[in-house]
């Protein structure tokens, strides 16, 4: 639970920022779209502020997150004996980043550029766009965190539902299902490659053999 507090903050808060950068890029697409006008009307201004009030949410929580496990690797015995180098830096970069835009966006002078006049910017090749040091700076340091984390396991945030959440939580009983059906009698038919003992892949036994098979005597199902 004391890791979940901690880590539960940080990838929701995430997903929030993610969500707000898409958010913002499909305004900034519609503005360049429809007009600029359209920001004035009140859906564009609701939009607007939806966009800014998720972004502004991910980012506190993300960073709280990001700081707390960072904390929480510093300070507990058990997990500092698997915590590298690696896992510290990727989240102090996080830590880095986010502090640094977060910043730099509340401390930007008065009549400077907002997040959505930067993307529209951005979008419109629009060389007058003035953005303050410290929001550049943060701007640019996390461009650069996206750029780093695919190269990283700290990518699992983006894949693991995929992979693990949606598999656990689809896990549904067969039942009278023909399309279900049908799709497990074809994986069955496929041929492993692992080279694990247990699954004794010599000979290039099917999934349905595999699996009825006793790995720990020979032949006996």
């Amino acid at each position: 639970r004391r890791l979940w507090l901690r880590s539960f903050p940080f990838h929701f808060g995430l997903y929030l920022i993610a969500s707000a950068g898409v958010g913002l890029l499909v305004i900034a697409g519609v503005a360049r779209l429809a007009g600029l006008d359209w920001l004035g009307a009140p859906v564009g201004q609701a939009a607007a502020w939806i966009v800014a009030a998720t972004g502004s949410l991910g980012l506190v929580l993300a960073l709280f997150g990001a700081v707390a496990l960072l904390h929480r690797r510093a300070t507990e015995p058990a997990l500092r004996a698997y915590t590298t180098a690696g896992d510290v830096f990727n989240l102090v970069f996080f830590a880095a980043a986010l502090g640094t835009l977060g910043a730099g966006y509340v401390t930007r002078p008065e009549g400077s550029p907002g997040a959505l006049s930067i993307v529209i910017g951005l979008l419109s090749w629009d060389h007058s766009v003035r953005v303050p040091a410290l929001l550049a700076a943060g701007l640019m340091s996390t461009a650069a965190l996206v750029a780093y984390v695919p190269l990283t396991h700290m990518s699992h945030f983006i894949g693991k539902y995929f992979t693990y959440h949606a598999v656990r939580w689809d896990d549904a009983p067969l039942g009278r299902d023909p399309k279900m059906s049908a799709a497990l009698a074809e994986y069955l038919t496929y041929r492993p490659t692992w080279a694990a003992a247990h699954i004794r892949a010599k000979g290039s036994p099917t999934w349905g053999e595999v699996v009825t098979t006793n790995p720990t005597e020979e032949g006996r199902r």
